[in-house]
């Protein structure tokens, strides 16, 4: 790898490239082989599955989710603490050195 002048990096990165590219050339091919031996079988009509019994739905029709559907909501407005600001925890440190530092 790292002999005839080339470079040791390169060269991985080559050898990483073609050995992807034959894995994916391969992942095709099974996967077109697989594809080409299915067998399609169909189900007689008269044999055909009797249909499942559907059960109702439980719908929530109560007012409470009606009256909220008009209300927007309020959102609190919390001003955001810049990483230069000072600290709103009082050290009169800057908020990056401060409390900024544990996020």
């Amino acid at each position: 790898r790292g002999y005839a002048q080339k470079d040791p990096l390169k060269e991985y990165q080559r050898e990483g490239f073609d050995m992807f590219s034959d894995l994916v050339f391969r992942i095709k091919e099974e996967t077109l082989k697989r594809l080409f031996h299915v067998k399609v079988q169909r189900e007689e009509e008269g044999k055909a599955a009797p249909p499942l019994p559907v059960a109702p739905r439980k719908v929530n029709l109560s007012r409470g989710d009606i009256s909220r559907a008009g209300q927007t909501t309020q959102r609190h407005a919390k001003k955001k603490v810049g990483r230069n600001d000072p600290c709103p925890c009082g050290s009169g440190r800057k908020y990056k050195k401060c409390c900024g530092a544990e996020a």
